[in-house]
């Protein structure tokens, strides 16, 4: 069998940039429908004076559209307004959450010699962008709405090879240089402001794991195999609590398949 048959790269290129329209378009169509009972009522009818002249096609289907939402408006108003406040405790309960975890890491800055210093100078990343930190569950993780951080578990500089590690951190890297914690956040936000529409709630998740690939894709253009070798290595890293929104980590075992190909 010829390589090309054995690993289509190309083809799982192509199939996973058209899966990221889809979600992506998805999001769209799912905005449009949700909010628009609650927009569609307050188009403006004197509209119609900026088309004088022109067709009147625009006005019925305005007037038409304000009929056919008058029943819902105050019920759609109120659903924005509980989503609203939902949203703002979710992510201020989160941001809590995260300050509190965080700050109870006893994390340090890479020093000179330091395995994780020398892996982040080869990748083009700045040391102190990075924090070690002792007895981390997760391998690694990006964290930060402001200024995003990684952070590594120190184990990892035993367990991975310098290559290894090297891809872990351009991975996360990228996660970084995206601001993903941010964007998956404020994703967050909408979910629980539009919670009448639960499948946002799973293409929210669909981005997320979007995110994951597109990091992946990053790492491996220097190192495909090394970002391979490790994901395979610490897929047996002990399982840690679910991700938040908040943090995007290396050890989704959920992407295994995708991830590896």
């Amino acid at each position: 069998m010829s390589g090309r048959k054995a690993f289509p790269v190309r083809a799982i290129i192509r199939r996973e940039r058209s899966h990221r329209r889809a979600v992506l378009l998805g999001l769209g169509v799912l905005l449009l429908l949700s909010t628009s009972p609650l927009l569609g009522h307050h188009l403006p009818i004197g509209l119609d004076q900026h088309l004088a002249g022109r067709d009147h096609l625009w006005t019925l289907c305005v007037v038409a559209l304000h009929l056919i939402m008058a029943p819902v408006h105050g019920v759609f108003h109120l659903l924005f307004f509980v989503g609203l406040a939902y949203a703002v405790w979710d992510r201020g309960r989160a941001w809590r959450a995260q300050r509190t975890v965080l700050s109870a890491l006893e994390a340090r800055v890479p020093e000179s010699g330091d395995a994780f210093r020398d892996a982040a100078v080869s990748i083009g990343i700045e040391p102190s962008m990075v924090r070690v930190v002792d007895g981390l569950p997760s391998p690694a993780f990006t964290a930060g709405w402001v200024k995003p951080r990684v952070y590594v578990a120190r184990r990892l500089a035993e367990r991975l090879s310098p290559t290894e590690l090297e891809a872990v951190l351009a991975h996360e890297a990228a996660h970084v240089a995206r601001r993903d914690p941010l964007r998956l956040s404020l994703l967050r936000f909408l979910t629980c402001m539009l919670f009448w529409l639960p499948a946002l709630h799973r293409l929210a998740e669909d981005i997320a794991d979007e995110a994951e690939i597109r990091a992946d894709d990053d790492a491996s253009r220097d190192r495909p195999l090394a970002l391979a070798t490790a994901i395979l290595s610490l897929a047996q890293w002990t399982r840690p609590p679910a991700p938040s929104h908040d943090r995007v980590g290396f050890d989704d075992r959920d992407l295994l398949e995708r991830r590896v190909r």
